[in-house]
């Protein structure tokens, strides 16, 4: 770097280190029209709640959607056929190498003999 790149550098910091001389009374005038903005702004609300009302029945009947979906769920993993745990069982307990459980063919194999 070029010793004329760093004194400019350190001009640029400088300046814009420095406060503004601003007189009290535009300092005044600004913060009056900030407030006033800000008094007419709405806060922006959340895209996806936009127009939900809480006691709507559209709120009521997403969460009961919402909760038959969740008990639906627990209900499949619940109800497992408990042959699958059996065969998974019986692979766990047996001495296979760990190229069986890689081969294509093995799976139809266990699958064949569970018929």
């Amino acid at each position: 770097m070029m010793p004329c790149d760093n004194t400019l550098g350190r001009k640029i910091s400088e300046h814009l280190g420095r406060q503004p001389e601003v007189p009290p009374h535009i300092v005044l005038r600004l913060n009056q029209a900030r407030a006033s903005a800000l008094m007419h702004v709405d806060m922006p609300r959340r895209a996806w709640l936009q127009g939900v009302e809480w006691r709507s029945p559209r709120f009521g009947i997403g969460i009961a959607v919402l909760m038959l979906g969740i008990t639906f769920a627990m209900w499949q993993i619940n109800n497992q056929d408990p042959e699958f745990a059996e065969i998974d069982a019986e692979l766990l307990a047996g001495e296979l190498p760990p190229s069986a459980y890689l081969d294509p063919a093995f799976t139809r194999i266990v699958f064949k003999t569970g018929e």
